[in-house]
């Protein structure tokens, strides 16, 4: 299992993008996770709290380019460079990859969407 959690400034003249183009465009090219990526749920972004902030939350079947299925859980939070304190871009991405398992029996999607969660609440700023 993956668990990556990136901050990253907020700057001024750069894309603004909200939280849901951010966690659009994660699953669709920035981390090239596989061939497809089918989101769950009929409504697939949902908001989650990250270090106290509202983000956009989804989870994802992927299928990678050998054909075998991972899961993913990809929650972003949108910055602001105006903001009196520090409010940077978040992003924190948990991912099962049973390719790098080890023979051991990997985690299940209800398992990884739970700990994905568990994550995101545990996150706060220091």
């Amino acid at each position: 299992m993956l668990i990556y959690f990136r901050d990253a400034i907020a700057l001024t003249g750069q894309p603004n993008f909200t939280s849901r183009q951010k966690n659009e465009f994660v699953w669709t090219s920035e981390f090239g996770v596989g061939k497809a990526v089918k989101l769950h749920g009929a409504f697939p972004w949902r908001t989650v709290k990250l270090d106290g902030r509202e983000g956009v939350g989804s989870f994802a079947t992927i299928t990678r380019r050998d054909d075998s299925t991972d899961y993913g859980y990809l929650v972003t939070v949108q910055g602001d460079p105006d903001a009196a304190t520090d409010t940077p871009d978040l992003l924190l991405y948990v991912e099962r990859n049973d390719a790098a398992s080890q023979g051991k029996t990997p985690v299940t999607a209800d398992e990884l969407e739970k700990i994905g969660e568990e994550v995101a609440a545990s996150i706060r700023r220091r």
